[in-house]
């Protein structure tokens, strides 16, 4: 296995294991699957980010992006918990 697809597997495995069941039980049907395939699937080089304003604002972004995928909208800090529970 190449070191890309080991880093992959490892993000994959983590997502799957941060979320739990129960961290998402009653958000309703699919929601479970949609934030650990997002998170399992994540850039996590963070770029240039530099400082903890930079940081907040990367994550109200991916945070939106999960949302945008959710079969049911769920609420924003739900959201938020499970992203700071996975980092």
């Amino acid at each position: 296995m190449d070191k890309d697809k080991f880093i992959s597997t490892v993000q994959r495995f983590v997502a799957i294991e941060a979320v739990g069941v129960s961290a998402l039980r009653g958000q309703g049907k699919g929601v479970l699957g949609v934030i650990r395939t997002y998170l399992g699937q994540l850039d996590l080089s963070l770029g240039d980010i530099k400082n903890k304003d930079q940081f907040i604002d990367w994550l109200d972004i991916q945070t939106e992006k999960i949302l945008d995928q959710l079969p049911l909208k769920t609420d924003l800090g739900v959201q938020r918990e499970r992203q700071l529970i996975y980092f």
